[in-house]
C-alpha cells in the first residue's frame, strides 16, 4: 500500500543521480515548473556518492522532491544473497532463462524497487533503463508509462549473451510513451520492439548552462589576436563516468605523440586503473585527471578548452554508431570545436552544425591530422566560439527542456 501522497512524477533509475544526468536534468526542471516529484534510485557506485550528494541537495531545495534510496553498499544478507543469485544467472550460459532468473541476470535490485516503489503513489511512472521496466510495470497500474530511451539498448555491448538477454527481456514489459537521445535511437529501438509507427519525440541529452563560462574564458577581441606569437598551446578535453579503454582513448594516447606543437588535455572520471600504464606514457606536464565532478565543473572545464573530444568508436557496439554522446552537445552548446569519430550519431549532429565540429575516422592517424588541423586554425577557432555557441543554443537543455515539459503536460492529462 502506497504510504506517500500522489506525486506527479516517480522516476525510478538503476544508479545514482550522478551516473543517470539526463533524469537529474529532466526531474529538476519539472520541480522548477511546480511539479512534484518521487524518485527510486539505487546507492551502488561509492565513488560518485559526493557528486551524487550535491545533486540531492540541489533537489532537495525543492519541497515537492523526495527520494527513496535503496542502500546495496551494507553487507546485510539479503544484499549477499541476491547478488549471489545475480551471478549465478549471469554464469549459465543461456539467453533463454526463467523470469526470475532472467530479472535476477539483468539486475539483482529489481524485486528490491518494486518493494519500495509500493510505498509511492504517482500519476506518471518514468524510467531510462531496461531494469526499470519491470518496476515500472508492476507499480503503474493503469497509468501511464513513460520510458525515456537513452541508449540503443538491444545492442549496447559486445557480450552477445547479455544482449540476447536484453532482448528477450525488454519486450515483456510495458511502457506507452517514449522520448530518445536522438531520432536514430529512437527508430531503432521502436523497430526492435515492433512499434515501427509509434512516434518517440527526440529531446538530446544536452547540458544545462546556466552561466557556465568562467571570467577571462571569453576569446580575446580580433584586434589583439597577434599573428606573430609563438604557437600557443592546444587545450584538449574528454569527459566520461570512467576513463578505460574502447573509448577512443587507447587511439588518442597513440596521437598524441606525433604532435609537434604544445598540447595539454584535462581527462573526467573515474580512472580505470588498467588504463593508467597507456596514460603514463605521455608527458605528464601536459596531462591532467579529474575524478568524478560536478557537471557545472565539467562544463567549466569545456568552456575553458578549445577542442573538445568525442572519440566514439562505431565497430563497438550499435549504441556507440547511433548516439549522440553528451560529450559531443556539451561542445556544442558552449561552442568549443569538437572533435568528432565519424559514428552515424556524430555524422547526424555535425550535419546539422556544420561549423562545431570536424569528424574523423577512429584511427591514431586521423586523429593526429585532426588536431594538426585544429591547431592551424586555433586563433580562429577561438574567436569564433560565441558564433558557433549562438548557432547551437537550439541544442541547449534550456530549449530541450521545453520538449520536455510538454511531453509531461501531456501525461499529466492523460492521467486524469
Amino acid at each position: 500500500m502506497s504510504l506517500t501522497k500522489p506525486f506527479d512524477f516517480c522516476f525510478v533509475i538503476s544508479d545514482l543521480l550522478a551516473t543517470t544526468p539526463r533524469a537529474y536534468r529532466a526531474i529538476r526542471t519539472l520541480l522548477r515548473n511546480g511539479h512534484s516529484v518521487a524518485l527510486l534510485y539505487n546507492v551502488r557506485r561509492v565513488q560518485a556518492l559526493e557528486a551524487d550528494k550535491e545533486l540531492h541537495r540541489q533537489l532537495q531545495a525543492y519541497p515537492a522532491f523526495q527520494a527513496f534510496p535503496i542502500d546495496w553498499t551494507r553487507p546485510t544478507p539479503k544484499v549477499f544473497f541476491w547478488k549471489l543469485g545475480a551471478r549465478l544467472s549471469r554464469a549459465r550460459p543461456s539467453a533463454d532463462l526463467p523470469p526470475k532468473l532472467l530479472a535476477l541476470a539483468i539486475d539483482p535490485a529489481i524485486e528490491a524497487q518494486i518493494r519500495e516503489g509500493r510505498r509511492i503513489d504517482a500519476r506518471v511512472w518514468v524510467g531510462h533503463r531496461p531494469a526499470t521496466l519491470p518496476v515500472l510495470d508492476a507499480l503503474a497500474g493503469k497509468r501511464p508509462i513513460w520510458f525515456d530511451i537513452e541508449d540503443f539498448h538491444f545492442q549496447e555491448s559486445d557480450d552477445a549473451l547479455a544482449n540476447q538477454r536484453l532482448a528477450q527481456f525488454i519486450p515483456q514489459f510495458r511502457a506507452d510513451h517514449f522520448t530518445d537521445a536522438s531520432a536514430l535511437i529512437g527508430r531503432a529501438y521502436l523497430d526492435a520492439l515492433g512499434r515501427q509507427r509509434q512516434a518517440s519525440l527526440e529531446i538530446l541529452n544536452s547540458p544545462w548552462l546556466e552561466n557556465p563560462f568562467p571570467k577571462g574564458s571569453a576569446p580575446p577581441p580580433k584586434a589583439r589576436a597577434g599573428r606573430d606569437q609563438p604557437p600557443p598551446e592546444l587545450r584538449m578535453v574528454w569527459f566520461s563516468q570512467t576513463i578505460t579503454f574502447r573509448r577512443g582513448l587507447e587511439e588518442l594516447v597513440e596521437a598524441l605523440p606525433a604532435l609537434d606543437f604544445p598540447w595539454s588535455l584535462q581527462l573526467v572520471g573515474q580512472l580505470d586503473p588498467a588504463f593508467a600504464p597507456r596514460l603514463a606514457a605521455l608527458p605528464a606536464e601536459r596531462l591532467r585527471l579529474h575524478g568524478y565532478i560536478p557537471e557545472s565543473q565539467i562544463l567549466r572545464l569545456v568552456a575553458e578548452s578549445d577542442i573538445g573530444l568525442a572519440l566514439e568508436r562505431p565497430d563497438i557496439d550499435r549504441n556507440k554508431d547511433l548516439a549522440i554522446s553528451n560529450k559531443l552537445l556539451t561542445y556544442a552548446v558552449l561552442g568549443t570545436y569538437a572533435l568528432a569519430t565519424r559514428t552515424s550519431g556524430q555524422a547526424d549532429l555535425l550535419r546539422r552544425l556544420p561549423s562545431c565540429g570536424a569528424l574523423v575516422d577512429a584511427r591514431p592517424e586521423a586523429i593526429a591530422e585532426g588536431l594538426r588541423q585544429a591547431h592551424a586554425q586555433l586563433a580562429s577557432l577561438r574567436l569564433d566560439r560565441w558564433e558557433r555557441a549562438r548557432q547551437a543554443a537550439p541544442l541547449s537543455w534550456e530549449s530541450q527542456g521545453e520538449k520536455l515539459l510538454r511531453m509531461a503536460r501531456r501525461l499529466l492529462v492523460l492521467a486524469g
